[in-house]
């Protein structure tokens, strides 16, 4: 299922439409008396099924959703969908066995998995790039590897 034209792998870079549907959620917020409200956006980001070239574009996506959500008055904080890479999804059948699993599950994460060490993916520095962080992201990864 990891194809450049899969029915939910194609996607398109994040941009007006993906800011204009957050704007139409919070106005069905503000139309309900919810609008003083900030919002989280969660589980954002994109898989690239272990792909090299598919893993430095959506890192770029991951980079324009941040940059659009700053500009967005009501958005509080931006949460990728995983920050370690799931290396046990592998094992699972995935969504040709009707699991939640395979090869599409792995690759979200913004460091690879504990096994291989944590290491920072292109997502991670993406992040750590618009956001103008200057942390050690080697020194954290090995961190997440001796919890």
């Amino acid at each position: 299922m990891c194809s450049p034209t899969g029915t939910f792998l194609d996607v398109d870079e994040p941009d007006q439409l993906w800011k204009s549907y957050n704007d139409a959620a919070y106005k069905v917020m503000k139309h309900y008396g919810d609008g003083h409200k900030q919002v989280l956006l969660t589980e954002s980001g994109f898989t690239d099924c272990g792909n090299p070239a598919w893993e430095q574009r959506y890192a770029g996506y991951n980079r324009k959703m941040l940059e659009i959500a700053a500009e967005l008055p009501y958005v509080r904080t931006l949460h990728n969908f995983r920050l370690l890479n799931e290396n046990a999804m592998l094992r699972r059948g995935g969504i040709e066995q009707n699991q939640i699993g395979g090869l599409t599950e792995v690759y979200f994460g913004l460091f690879t998995d504990p096994e291989d060490g944590c290491q920072p993916r292109a997502r991670a520095k993406a992040i750590q790039a618009v956001t103008g962080s200057t942390a050690d992201l080697e020194a954290i990864g090995h961190r997440l590897t001796n919890h």
